[in-house]
Order: C-alpha cells, then sequence, then structure tokens
C-alpha cells in the first residue's frame, strides 16, 4: 500500500482501496535520480521536455523491470507517487499529478 501524502489524497484513497495492493519491492525501490546530461538539466530547469520524460520513463521501467515484467496498477500508481515526490516539476497541472 502507499503511505499517505495529504497533498495527493485521491491516489492514497484509490491505493488503499485498490484490490491490488502494491508490492513489497515498490515500497523499495530505488528511484532513479541519475539521468542523462540534457535530462538531468530539464529537470534542474524545471522545464522536462518530451526526450526529458521519456528518458525518466525509460529508467524507472529499467528499475522496475528487475522485479517483475507485469506491474500492476497499485504498483504504477505508487511508484508514479514516489518519482513526483522526489522530482515535483514531473506533477501534471491536473489532477493529483500522475494518475492518468
Amino acid at each position: 500500500m502507499c503511505v499517505h501524502d495529504p497533498t495527493f489524497p485521491s491516489i492514497y484513497d484509490r491505493c488503499v482501496k485498490s484490490e491490488e495492493p502494491a508490492a513489497d519491492w515498490v515500497k523499495k525501490l530505488a528511484i532513479p535520480s541519475r539521468f542523462s546530461v540534457k535530462t538531468a538539466l530539464a529537470l534542474k530547469r524545471g522545464a522536462p521536455s518530451g526526450k526529458a520524460r521519456d528518458d525518466i520513463i525509460n529508467s524507472v521501467a529499467t528499475a522496475m523491470l528487475v522485479h517483475t515484467m507485469h506491474p500492476t496498477g497499485a504498483n504504477y500508481n505508487c511508484i508514479c507517487q514516489r518519482l513526483v515526490e522526489k522530482h515535483p516539476v514531473l506533477k501534471d497541472s491536473i489532477g493529483s499529478g500522475y494518475v492518468r
């Protein structure tokens, strides 16, 4: 299950009420913090481009593949929450920032 974050109540409710709780490895997954130079600069400027976001997604997906080839929706939600907490500039302008 996700850790409760009051700034993102909808995702918390969704994770807690999910029929499939997030796996233990999700809580321990090291969210990548090292990216290409261009992506790192884009994150620092606060304006990651589509290519920078792709680089970040690829890094996170690679880290996830070590644990499972088929993450659940709850796993994705919790990992996305942790990613946005670590890199707030990735938050979408609508909604909670990481739920589609």
